[in-house]
């Protein structure tokens, strides 16, 4: 049934657009279509996740040592795009669907790639900056992560960095009389992040020119109100707040704990 489709996700994604297409009848619709969702920008606060899915959970494993190498070519542009940004243009569509009624059903991409274009390479380097800057209260081993596009360096480095430190550490749990975990830790962690592989290893280019076209049709106090205009985010100040966010609302670390 999945086709071409990477996974499970993207294929039903597109099922549901078919679906929706198909099914509207007289229904006003329009399709948003937001890249990888990460934490907001500014609302509900700078920062604010409430889970591990997607890139926040390979940023967070990041931040504890856990993760130390992984597939990825840094010269492609990641698109991520803050939650909030997806939210503020969905409630922009739906107002200027109900005032308007727009022949057919409009696209509107939000991502960041085409305006505001963020390479995976450098969001490495935001990533374990900023976690060296605010660490995380328990990490397994220095924040630090290798990348590489050769499988048989991805294998080895695995070994060196991963399950050759987890064997040893569950021998000793073993030896202590304490339940091994380390292994099965990393095993699982592996496979989760295959998925993720065939996002970090290709590009797409996403023209996301309607939501331009569609902020021009808000006042300046809708705009302000509903942002949704990628160009204007600052990655370094955003990765700040991301690290904070994860430290903060996934890991529970005080921050007196910094």
């Amino acid at each position: 049934l999945v086709g071409e489709c990477p996974n499970t996700y993207v294929y039903t994604k597109g099922l549901a657009e078919q679906l929706l297409e198909t099914k509207c009848g007289i229904i006003p619709l329009a399709i948003v279509r937001p890249s990888i969702v990460t934490a907001a920008e500014s609302e509900p606060f700078p920062g604010w996740v409430d889970n591990m899915n997607g890139a926040t959970g390979t940023i967070a494993a990041v931040g504890k040592g856990i993760y130390r190498t992984l597939k990825i070519n840094k010269k492609l542009v990641s698109d991520i795009i803050p939650v909030d940004y997806p939210i503020n243009l969905m409630i922009a569509v739906a107002w200027y669907l109900a005032t308007h009624r727009p022949t057919g059903v409009p696209v509107y991409t939000c991502t960041t790639g085409h305006r505001n274009p963020l390479t995976w390479g450098m969001l490495k380097h935001w990533t374990v900056e900023f976690w060296l800057k605010f660490p995380t209260k328990e990490m397994l081993w220095y924040p630090s992560v290798h990348c590489t596009m050769h499988d048989l360096s991805l294998k080895i480095t695995q070994i060196l960095f991963h399950y050759l430190p987890a064997y040893v550490m569950d021998l000793f749990m073993l030896a202590t009389g304490k339940r091994t975990k380390w292994v099965r830790l990393y095993t699982k962690a592996d496979k989760a992040f295959v998925p993720f592989e065939f996002f970090t290893t290709h590009q797409w280019r996403f023209i996301s020119d309607n939501p331009i076209h569609l902020s021009k049709e808000m006042t300046a106090e809708d705009q302000e109100m509903f942002y949704f205009d990628v160009r204007k985010i600052n990655w370094q100040s955003y990765f700040e707040n991301y690290i904070l966010g994860i430290r903060q609302l996934v890991f529970k670390d005080d921050p007196t704990t910094l």
